[in-house]
């Protein structure tokens, strides 16, 4: 039975860092940018790099396994609630760095760092493009929900999930850097930054995507 476990997770991952891959191939046709716009590009490219640049992608394995406690049939929306739970990652991890000041991530340069190496006379430039292109990653992750060929109030639950997932984590990264001005930062204060910045949309929303793209209906999930 674990064998069985992680096969399905090593195929899950393969699977989409496939659909992954294809996704980014195809995203700047949907953008709408001005021809003139080199920095809309170079954002792109730089999202991708940091989207395929490896993850374990707990969070698509989640997704899935959430699905087959509903059914084992093939699950339209599982993709899209996929590609939605991974650009919210990379939005993520794109702010995070610029926050913590973080030069690497994922083996590579963090988006932050990629941006300072290529505006290193205007910093306000670099601190710029990195915060949009963070937003950037985050508008897509809603986007792919909207897009997706499910039934309106299963798109609307969707993102509903998806909306409160990222503000909780905005609300735990605030709290998270509160803490250096709390004479009070204990350990009950560290768990819950854990489940604002973490849990909620790592855990918990991916979890709920999956039985909402299932066929759990929305009142009993969200």
């Amino acid at each position: 039975m674990t064998q069985q476990v992680l096969d399905r997770v090593a195929g899950y991952e393969r699977r989409f860092n496939t659909l992954f891959e294809e996704y980014f191939d195809t995203l700047s046709a949907g953008i709408d940018a001005p021809s003139f716009s080199r920095f809309t590009p170079e954002c792109l490219q730089l999202l991708r790099e940091l989207s395929l640049r490896g993850g374990k992608r707990m969070r698509v394995v989640l997704l899935h396994e959430a699905a087959r406690l509903v059914t084992g049939e093939p699950v339209e929306g599982l993709d899209a609630a996929a590609l939605s739970i991974e650009l919210l990652q990379t939005h993520g991890l794109v702010h995070d760095d610029l926050i913590d000041d973080s030069p690497t991530r994922r083996g590579g340069p963090s988006t932050y760092y990629a941006y300072r190496e290529r505006f290193p006379g205007h910093p306000r430039t670099a601190v710029g493009l990195t915060v949009l292109a963070g937003d950037l990653a985050l508008a897509l992750s809603l986007r792919v929900l909207l897009d997706a060929k499910l039934p309106v109030t299963v798109r609307q639950a969707m993102i509903e999930v998806q909306t409160r997932a990222a503000a909780d984590t905005f609300v735990g990264q605030i709290i998270d850097l509160e803490r250096d001005f709390s004479a009070t930062a204990g350990e009950e204060i560290l768990h819950c930054v854990a489940d604002y910045k973490s849990a909620r949309y790592s855990i918990l929303a991916p979890m709920q995507l999956g039985l909402l793209a299932a066929g759990e209906q929305p009142d009993l999930v969200v």
